[in-house]
């Protein structure tokens, strides 16, 4: 059997000043690697969490630890989430958002699918208006929808007028 000859090994240890800065301008063409959308990305993520994390973290402590007069925390308690659920006062508000959410996402697919079967499987006149509200919705601030539905709907708009007229209703409501 034939004796093998020795390799020659390559020494890419850190500790020499060649392999470091071989190992600097790797990790730099690892940045460099990523597009702009990326770096937005991460850049917005870190901003994102900074400004979300902290104050989770302060509800979550405040929730399972009890405190003193000082504001010092006391001892660790999980009795807020056995007195929330100990009273079902839970079940109430969770009801009432889920008839909402469902009712309110039931009534949104049905009329904005009829609208957009009106829009682009007819040949209705003004259809370059759907086509440009439906647009023209996303750029709108939600402010302004709340305050159009608070005139239409409020005290004195005119819904509740003619509400009023309708059922014969004198009394301010």
């Amino acid at each position: 059997m034939a004796k093998q000859q020795p390799s020659q090994t390559l020494d890419l240890s850190l500790k020499s000043p060649r392999s470091r800065e071989a190992a600097a301008l790797a990790g730099l063409r690892a940045l460099l690697r990523f597009d702009v959308q990326t770096w937005v990305m991460i850049i917005v993520s870190v901003i994102t969490a900074y400004l979300v994390l902290p104050p989770l973290y302060s509800v979550i402590q405040t929730s399972l630890f009890t405190t003193k007069l000082t504001g010092e925390i006391d001892e660790f308690t999980l009795r807020y989430y056995q007195n929330l659920f100990r009273e079902l006062q839970v079940i109430g508000p969770f009801l009432n958002t889920l008839y909402f959410s469902v009712g309110s996402a039931l009534l949104a697919t049905l009329l904005g699918g009829f609208v957009a079967w009106v829009v682009t499987r007819t040949d209705t006149p003004l259809r370059g208006l759907g086509y440009f509200t439906a647009f023209a919705s996303f750029g709108t601030p939600f402010i302004l929808y709340t305050i159009g539905w608070l005139l239409l709907l409020g005290k004195a708009g005119p819904m509740n007028f003619w509400l009023k007229r309708l059922f014969h209703n004198q009394s301010r409501w």
